[in-house]
């Protein structure tokens, strides 16, 4: 059967490698311009495609899996259920892993990551700087249990900006220092995010209590990347192995997004969408936008594979990564940057950044640009209402590495599933 496959995300390409394995023949239809595989296909540099930033992959297992069938786009711990069918996939695929270390940089000090990695280490150092022991007043803000994490789901409280939810959560002292954070990677306007969304500027959301208890309260996570060239060699990997089989074409398209509608033969789908919300028509949250920079290094040093975040007032950068696809490549992230910002600012600033780590490098950095997206108000999509029949929404919360594979997955075995009832 010729399927045909409208959307150019990870999830479409995850889809289109399981149905062509599965000796299908897929066309699949991408915006013109635009690479297979969406952010995750990484960019080019001097003959080598490599990933570009912090992309990483997190196997956080649920003691209790589920099936791949009750997928709904499902975000945090709800989504560990599914990355069993994830990791699965990838040990299929003969991928294998190799772990990457993740740190924090706060006033020219090291620690284990706050950001991402659940490490409250940094916790102490700032309670010592405050003078003051918030720690209390976490204890007491975790006796209103209508203001708890645990009830995001069905509270209000969830739906506001983080410039009203951390103050109540963590009080002055680290909600300041979130703010502060997240100013510095979006700019000014970052303070309106609203609080679902805090993941979208890798902004931790913690239970008052954990902070509270942080000298005992939580593992830190561990974060992976695939061996050979990251998730960006994955993606090229795949599409290799897709474009050598006759029974897969590409067609670019000249719309950005065709009229979603579904086909059938016989009962049967004979398109598949894979639609991301930002690109949705009916898409009615308010969405604000910020310039960050990239300064992509040639080194001659990078050995280990590591990311360090820079929670510092110093310096211009937020974030650089070291070696996650490539050897010898080292990636700075400089935060929330001015249309007129020129290449030799950010040049400049990410030349300091990594001269302070001693790493070496020996050429002028690619200069890249990219706009981040963050919704200041809940989108009524967001509830994730089913959708019609062979279309797969990508939600704002749900476009990370795990929940994109989990969908390919997903829109690959139901398919397959269908074709086989009917076969």
């Amino acid at each position: 059967m010729n399927v045909k496959i409208d959307g150019s995300n990870l999830a479409a390409l995850i889809c289109s490698h399981q149905l062509v394995q599965a000796g299908h023949d897929v066309t699949v239809k991408i915006p013109k311009g635009v690479k297979f595989g969406g952010h995750f296909a990484g960019v080019e540099l001097q003959d080598l495609i490599i990933d570009l930033g912090m992309v990483l992959l997190e196997p956080r297992m649920s003691p209790e899996a589920k099936t791949i069938h009750s997928y709904n786009s499902e975000t945090g711990q709800a989504s560990n259920s599914y990355n069993h069918a994830v990791f699965t996939w990838l040990e299929s695929q003969g991928i294998s892993l190799e772990k990457v270390s993740v740190f924090s940089k706060f006033n020219e000090d090291i620690y284990n990551d706050f950001l991402i990695a659940d490490s409250l280490d940094l916790v102490a150092e700032l309670n010592l700087e405050s003078g003051g022991d918030y720690s209390q007043y976490c204890k007491q803000i975790d006796e209103l249990p209508d203001l708890c994490p645990s009830k995001k789901a069905e509270s209000s409280f969830f739906e506001l900006p983080i410039s009203v939810v951390f103050p109540v959560l963590y009080g002055p002292v680290i909600s300041s220092f979130l703010l502060a954070i997240a100013v510095k990677i979006a700019g000014p306007d970052a303070v309106r995010l609203a609080t679902r969304y805090h993941r979208m500027l890798w902004l931790p959301l913690y239970y008052p209590k954990t902070i509270a208890e942080y000298e005992s309260a939580l593992t830190q996570l561990e974060f992976y990347s695939p061996v050979n060239g990251g998730v960006s060699g994955l993606c090229k990997q795949l599409l290799d192995q897709l474009e050598e089989s006759p029974k897969f074409k590409t067609v670019e398209k000249f719309d950005e997004l065709d009229e979603v509608r579904t086909g059938f033969t016989n009962n049967r789908p004979q398109q598949l969408y894979f639609i991301d919300e930002k690109r949705l028509r009916d898409f009615d949250s308010e969405v604000l936008t910020s310039l960050i920079g990239f300064a992509i290094f040639v080194d001659t040093s990078a050995q280990e594979k590591k990311v360090v975040h820079n929670l510092s007032d110093s310096g211009r950068w937020f974030r650089y990564s070291q070696s996650l696809s490539r050897q010898g490549i080292v990636i700075v992230e400089i935060g929330f940057i001015k249309d007129e910002i020129c290449d030799s600012d950010i040049s400049q600033w990410a030349k300091e950044a990594i001269k302070a780590e001693g790493i070496v490098w020996y050429s002028e950095p690619l200069i890249l640009r990219s706009r981040i997206n963050y919704p200041i108000e809940i989108s009524p999509s967001v509830h994730k209402i089913e959708s019609e029949a062979h279309v797969y929404r990508t939600y704002l919360d749900s476009r990370s590495f795990n929940n994109q594979v989990a969908l390919g997955i997903k829109a690959a075995t139901e398919f397959l599933e269908l074709e086989s009832n009917h076969g």
